[in-house]
C-alpha cells in the first residue's frame, strides 16, 4: 500500500520517508524507558 502511495504521490513519499525513519528510531529508543514499566505490569496479577 505504501509503495503505491510513494509511486503516485511525491508529497506523500517525502513525508513518509522522513516519518518512517523517525518512527524506526523512536521505537528503538522508546524501549528503554518503557522496559521497566512493562516488566512491572507483566508481574502484576490482574
Amino acid at each position: 500500500m505504501y509503495a503505491e502511495l510513494n509511486a503516485s504521490n511525491p508529497a506523500w513519499k517525502k513525508i513518509y520517508d522522513d516519518w518512517s525513519v523517525y518512527r524506526r528510531d523512536a521505537n528503538l529508543w522508546f524501549r528503554f524507558p518503557e522496559a521497566s514499566f512493562d516488566d512491572f505490569m507483566q508481574a502484576q496479577k490482574l
